[in-house]
Protein backbone atom coordinates (compact mmCIF):
# COMPACT_ATOMS: atom_id res chain seq x y z
CA UNK A 1 0.00 0.00 0.00
CA UNK A 2 2.56 2.73 1.18
CA UNK A 3 4.40 1.54 -2.34
CA UNK A 4 1.61 2.29 -3.85
CA UNK A 5 1.22 5.63 -2.73
CA UNK A 6 5.06 6.59 -3.82
CA UNK A 7 4.21 5.70 -7.03
CA UNK A 8 0.92 7.42 -7.37
CA UNK A 9 2.70 11.06 -6.12
CA UNK A 10 5.79 10.33 -7.96
CA UNK A 11 3.47 9.79 -11.49
CA UNK A 12 1.58 12.71 -10.62
CA UNK A 13 4.62 15.08 -9.94
CA UNK A 14 6.31 14.09 -12.88
CA UNK A 15 2.64 14.13 -15.18
CA UNK A 16 2.81 17.69 -13.77
CA UNK A 17 6.26 18.62 -14.52
CA UNK A 18 5.66 17.08 -18.55
CA UNK A 19 2.67 19.14 -18.42
CA UNK A 20 3.90 22.54 -17.95
CA UNK A 21 4.94 24.86 -20.44
CA UNK A 22 7.87 27.25 -20.74
CA UNK A 23 6.40 30.86 -19.75
CA UNK A 24 9.72 32.95 -20.59
CA UNK A 25 8.50 36.46 -20.83
CA UNK A 26 11.28 38.75 -22.42
CA UNK A 27 11.50 42.21 -20.39
CA UNK A 28 9.24 44.33 -22.53
CA UNK A 29 6.18 41.85 -22.19
CA UNK A 30 6.86 41.99 -18.30
CA UNK A 31 7.06 45.72 -18.98
CA UNK A 32 4.11 46.07 -20.92
CA UNK A 33 2.30 43.95 -18.34
CA UNK A 34 2.96 46.53 -16.05
CA UNK A 35 2.64 49.69 -17.32
CA UNK A 36 -1.23 49.89 -17.33
CA UNK A 37 -0.79 48.92 -13.22
CA UNK A 38 1.50 51.79 -12.67
CA UNK A 39 0.05 54.57 -14.41
CA UNK A 40 -3.03 53.23 -12.62
CA UNK A 41 -1.28 53.14 -9.13
CA UNK A 42 0.31 56.95 -10.27
CA UNK A 43 -3.18 58.11 -10.92
CA UNK A 44 -5.15 56.75 -7.54
CA UNK A 45 -2.30 58.22 -5.51
CA UNK A 46 -2.49 61.82 -7.38
CA UNK A 47 -6.42 61.64 -6.25
CA UNK A 48 -5.33 60.31 -2.97
CA UNK A 49 -3.07 63.41 -2.74
CA UNK A 50 -5.55 65.91 -3.47
CA UNK A 51 -8.70 64.19 -1.41
CA UNK A 52 -5.63 64.68 1.54
CA UNK A 53 -5.29 68.46 0.62
CA UNK A 54 -8.95 69.18 0.19
CA UNK A 55 -9.42 67.73 3.40
CA UNK A 56 -6.48 69.64 5.30
CA UNK A 57 -4.40 66.53 5.89
CA UNK A 58 -1.59 67.95 4.76
CA UNK A 59 1.08 66.21 6.55
CA UNK A 60 -0.12 62.75 5.05
CA UNK A 61 -0.75 64.54 1.72
CA UNK A 62 3.01 65.66 1.99
CA UNK A 63 3.93 61.75 2.47
CA UNK A 64 2.06 60.65 -0.16
CA UNK A 65 3.69 63.01 -2.40
CA UNK A 66 7.13 62.09 -1.54
CA UNK A 67 6.18 58.56 -2.28
CA UNK A 68 4.70 59.91 -5.91
CA UNK A 69 8.48 61.63 -6.52
CA UNK A 70 10.21 58.31 -5.21
CA UNK A 71 8.27 55.67 -7.74
CA UNK A 72 7.77 57.98 -10.48
CA UNK A 73 10.90 60.43 -11.10
CA UNK A 74 10.86 61.08 -14.70
CA UNK A 75 6.98 61.55 -14.98
CA UNK A 76 5.50 64.39 -16.53
CA UNK A 77 3.54 65.43 -13.51
CA UNK A 78 6.45 66.21 -11.21
CA UNK A 79 5.98 69.82 -11.27
CA UNK A 80 2.14 69.40 -10.12
CA UNK A 81 3.59 67.16 -7.30
CA UNK A 82 5.69 69.65 -6.31
CA UNK A 83 2.54 72.32 -6.37
CA UNK A 84 1.47 70.55 -3.82
CA UNK A 85 3.95 70.22 -1.68
CA UNK A 86 4.83 73.69 -1.69
CA UNK A 87 0.83 74.63 -1.36
CA UNK A 88 1.17 71.69 1.77
CA UNK A 89 3.96 73.72 3.26
CA UNK A 90 2.00 76.84 2.66
CA UNK A 91 -0.50 76.02 4.57
CA UNK A 92 1.73 74.24 7.47
CA UNK A 93 3.10 78.32 7.92
CA UNK A 94 6.40 76.62 6.19
CA UNK A 95 7.43 79.45 4.19
CA UNK A 96 10.68 78.77 3.58
CA UNK A 97 10.20 75.38 2.16
CA UNK A 98 6.84 76.38 0.38
CA UNK A 99 9.47 79.20 -1.22
CA UNK A 100 11.87 76.16 -1.88
CA UNK A 101 9.56 73.80 -3.94
CA UNK A 102 8.06 76.62 -6.10
CA UNK A 103 11.30 77.29 -7.04
CA UNK A 104 11.16 73.71 -8.32
CA UNK A 105 8.01 74.27 -9.59
CA UNK A 106 9.45 76.97 -11.91
CA UNK A 107 12.83 75.32 -12.34
CA UNK A 108 11.23 72.39 -13.74
CA UNK A 109 8.30 73.32 -15.60
CA UNK A 110 8.23 75.75 -18.53
CA UNK A 111 6.72 79.45 -18.21
CA UNK A 112 3.79 78.91 -20.30
CA UNK A 113 2.11 76.14 -18.34
CA UNK A 114 -0.79 76.50 -15.51
CA UNK A 115 1.98 75.34 -12.87
CA UNK A 116 4.31 77.65 -13.64
CA UNK A 117 2.11 80.53 -13.17
CA UNK A 118 0.51 79.16 -10.02
CA UNK A 119 3.75 78.37 -8.78
CA UNK A 120 5.26 82.18 -9.59
CA UNK A 121 1.87 83.93 -8.27
CA UNK A 122 1.77 81.69 -4.83
CA UNK A 123 5.31 82.69 -4.14
CA UNK A 124 4.52 85.91 -4.28
CA UNK A 125 1.64 85.47 -2.11
CA UNK A 126 3.98 83.21 0.32
CA UNK A 127 6.29 87.05 0.92
CA UNK A 128 2.88 88.38 1.77
CA UNK A 129 2.21 86.06 4.17
CA UNK A 130 5.63 85.60 5.50
CA UNK A 131 6.17 89.27 6.20
CA UNK A 132 8.81 89.68 3.72
CA UNK A 133 7.45 93.10 2.35
CA UNK A 134 10.79 94.12 0.79
CA UNK A 135 11.36 91.13 -0.93
CA UNK A 136 7.96 91.28 -2.86
CA UNK A 137 8.28 95.18 -3.45
CA UNK A 138 11.57 94.48 -5.15
CA UNK A 139 10.71 91.75 -7.32
CA UNK A 140 7.54 92.85 -8.28
CA UNK A 141 8.83 96.98 -8.53
CA UNK A 142 9.15 97.34 -12.40
CA UNK A 143 6.01 94.68 -12.91
CA UNK A 144 3.53 95.88 -15.24
CA UNK A 145 1.29 92.65 -13.86
CA UNK A 146 -1.17 93.93 -11.22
Amino acid sequence: MRNYRRHIIVSFLFSFLLSQEDVYRSVEDVKNEWTGYTSFQKEEMISFCDFLFNEGYFERCLLTSFQILYKFPRDPSIPTIYYYIARCYEEMENYSLAHKYYGKVKEVDEKESVAYKAAYYRDYYVNLLADELDILLNETENSEDP
